[in-house]
């Protein structure tokens, strides 16, 4: 039996290890950001800020399932040697980008990212073997409609109105982000459940990360979903903010660069949306469709009908900017001096890019719909009976209903209203978008 001191000292003990253990769930908000980080977060970044032991270990790791996924992608796609080239350049850029001088990923923030890119190579094998498996593939309906425009000018809100037309397809969340690319066999497909799962899990890090990103764009395992996912197992836009100057660098060479084959990307997406579904037309989006637009006009149906969304720079701009804050929460160093600001600045230049060259390509394609955010906002059935007409479509009294009924479940605000500014990003001179005001505005 013990002793009253050995009790009190394990009594003690408890305590302190529950109250251990409370700090570290427990969230801790940063005072530069809105989204919260479990207590645990901080003390592995602290305990891991500067070990690099693993770095060789991974990029050897991360080599050898590159090399497994082109080789696949070649004997599914017939990609050539141009093509292997290009993909090894942008992904060389990705692996700098995470280790680079200047980077601003913390050590839990590298940690995801070295995960992130071994699952996205996984998908991109596993879908290569599960096309070169199908054989030919099925060709695409005509009727594409692609909903370009920059990020928070109501394109979300546009893709999934049109997306209630059953006549149509459009992507899902759970679709491109599972390992296993083949069709859906009912609406309740086990491996949407898996995905549902893996996006809650995002709570043992961070309570609130999810919720704010919802203020922004809803993300459910279930929901109609633009195509970045997909695009991202080559291409990852979502950590730009925090790559290493120098990687970033080499990738807007790589994008200038006329001699580079991108075709590859919107090659693989095309064989997606074909080994996916073949009855029906599909509704695609995604503002990163934006430096392969000239790619992706080749590759898809003649009929294709491209539709760009727009809005007042002064609101876009500071929006984008508070996405990309909640973006980046989980994985950036938050030591890093007037982050916000830099944050800023990287999203202002990528959008000023964007911005160039949608109205460069919006030009070259007269037909092309324009769609003017405050109008979407005040009718959105008058555009879509705009982009249904420039497709050729009819809108039946029942897909009407539909939409109605969607538009009355899915009020703007539903999820909460993100708190946003330019001044919180150190940005004011917004010079840069004149020429996009006068083109779409």
């Amino acid at each position: 039996m013990l002793s009253p001191r050995a009790r009190l000292g394990c009594a003690a003990c408890v305590a302190g290890g529950a109250s251990l253990a409370a700090l570290l769930l427990a969230w801790r908000p940063h005072e530069s950001t809105v989204v919260k980080l479990r207590g645990y977060v901080h003390l592995y970044n602290w305990l891991y800020r500067n070990d690099t032991s693993s770095d060789a270990a991974w990029e050897r790791r991360l080599g050898e399932l590159l090399e497994a996924a082109l080789a696949a992608e070649r004997a599914a796609f017939g990609d050539d040697a141009s093509a292997d080239a290009a993909k090894r350049a942008l992904f060389r850029a990705q692996l700098d980008g995470l280790t680079g001088p200047g980077d601003r990923f913390s050590a839990l923030g590298r940690a995801l990212a070295r995960k992130d890119l071994v699952a996205t190579l996984a998908r991109r094998r596993a879908f290569a073997d599960r096309c070169a498996a199908a054989g030919p593939l099925p060709p695409l309906r005509a009727g594409v409609v692609v909903i370009a425009g920059l990020p928070r000018t109501g394109s979300t809100f546009l893709h999934r109105l049109l997306a209630v037309d059953g006549a149509t397809r459009s992507p899902l969340w759970w679709e491109q982000m599972h390992d296993d690319p083949a069709p859906a066999a009912s609406p309740d497909d086990p491996r949407a459940a898996e995905v549902a799962r893996a996006l809650r899990g995002l709570a043992a890090i961070s309570p609130n990360a999810l919720a704010e990103f919802d203020k922004f764009h809803k993300l459910g395992s279930g929901e109609v979903e633009e195509c970045a996912p997909f695009l991202r197992r080559y291409y990852n836009d979502m950590d730009s903010v925090l790559f290493a100057p120098r990687a970033l660098d080499a990738r807007s060479r790589w994008l200038r660069d006329p001699a580079v084959d991108k075709s590859f990307l919107v090659r693989h997406l095309v064989a997606w949306l074909r080994l996916q579904n073949a009855d029906r037309a599909w509704i695609l989006k995604a503002p990163l469709f934006t430096y392969f637009l000239d790619e992706l006009e080749a590759a898809l149906p003649p009929s294709t009908t491209f539709a760009f969304t727009s809005r007042d720079p002064r609101s876009v701009v500071p929006s984008t900017c508070g996405m990309a804050e909640v973006s980046a929460a989980l994985k950036a160093d938050w030591t890093t001096p007037d982050f916000l600001h830099l944050l800023g600045e990287s999203v202002a230049d990528r959008l000023a890019a964007w911005a160039g060259l949608q109205a460069d390509f919006a030009a070259r394609r007269p037909d092309a719909v324009r769609v003017a955010y405050d109008d979407l906002v005040a009718d959105p059935l008058a555009v879509v009976e705009r982009i249904y007409a420039a497709a050729g479509r009819t809108l039946t009294p029942e897909t009407r209903a539909a939409m109605d009924r969607h538009l009355a479940e899915n009020r703007q605000h539903k999820h909460g209203r993100a708190a946003y500014s330019l001044a919180k990003f150190g940005l004011a001179d917004l010079s840069r978008f004149d020429a996009y005001a006068a083109t779409f505005l």
